[in-house]
């Protein structure tokens, strides 16, 4: 991707994305961790989102009535591609603390999926 693009999503993800963890407590005992990037841009434009997605190669649009939102939802895609991109081309708000914080989770779902595949081994 060209540098001035780059640099327009690094901007456009400082204004307008978040990173988001979320721990769910299921009934079942087994806990689960959601992780999202979401980037949000007035409905005028969609063009813009849907280069995004292209670029990233990943990603759905989700279309509001004013707005619409890119959404990524897989760990792995946010583990491989997401979070890599924004080491590489840091955010320059405090929102790159929120990217940081986002990142050492990615990581702890990580390590816990690994240690859950040890413990299903040893069984």
């Amino acid at each position: 991707m060209q540098t001035y693009k780059i640099h327009v999503l690094v901007g456009f993800t400082d204004g307008e994305g978040s990173f988001n963890l979320r721990f769910i407590k299921r009934a079942t005992g087994r806990n689960q961790i959601d992780v999202r990037f979401r980037l949000t841009q007035h409905i005028r434009d969609l063009n813009l989102l849907t280069l995004i997605t292209e670029y990233l190669g990943c990603g759905k649009i989700y279309m509001m009535s004013l707005a619409n939102s890119l959404e990524v939802f897989s760990y792995s895609v946010i583990r491989t591609k997401i979070a890599p991109f924004f080491t590489k081309y840091p955010l320059e708000t405090e929102k790159a603390k929120d990217f940081i914080y986002f990142s050492q989770g990615v990581e702890i779902v990580q390590i816990v999926e690994i240690v859950e595949i040890v413990k299903i081994e040893i069984i």
